[in-house]
């Protein structure tokens, strides 16, 4: 399993280590991966740009994706979903968490800095990851407070298939 954007390997890389699942985690952050892999021993770390998702990375069973997409601009989304979707053995799954919304690049309040972030409805969120190859399982939104205000999260199911229908779970 491909963890796209591991951060420091908490929660996503050690739940999924923790299941015995082989996980591969890659970020573009030095000090994020010193961090994942003393986390998560069990896991593999790598520093790589999930621009850049070339076949020396090898293929997957499924690829998680949480929150990592939001921080690049639309115009890249779509060629790095692509990308995953090459990585993908037969009908593999993406597990993909973005945030709802009309947002490109757009600077927001997060932590308290001011961060640029992408974001799409979850309609069209559903149309972009079809396109580049994938059929949707279903959507979930989920609001939660993040820095005093409401956020709507998209959690997002896909198998590296294109036949059959979209659902929507709320």
């Amino acid at each position: 399993m491909l963890d796209a954007g591991c951060g420091a390997g908490a929660p996503t890389a050690r739940q999924l280590a923790d299941a015995g699942l082989d996980v591969v985690g890659i970020d573009e952050s030095e000090r994020m991966l010193e961090l994942a892999r003393r986390r998560v021993p069990a896991a593999t770390f790598l520093r790589q740009d999930i621009r850049n998702l070339g076949p020396q990375l090898g293929a997957f069973d499924a690829v998680v994706a949480f929150f990592t997409l939001l921080m690049l601009g639309r115009n890249e989304i779509p060629t790095i979903l692509s990308a995953i979707r090459a990585r993908l053995r037969g009908a593999g799954l993406l597990l993909l968490g973005m945030v709802a919304g009309d947002l490109d690049r757009s600077p927001i309040p997060f932590l308290g800095v001011r961060i640029k972030l992408s974001a799409y409805p979850a309609a069209e969120l559903t149309d972009v990851v079809h396109q580049a190859g994938f059929h949707v399982l279903g959507v979930r939104e989920t609001d939660v407070e993040v820095d005093g205000r409401t956020e709507t999260q998209l959690y997002l199911r896909a198998a590296a298939d294109t036949a059959g229908t979209v659902s929507t779970i709320r």
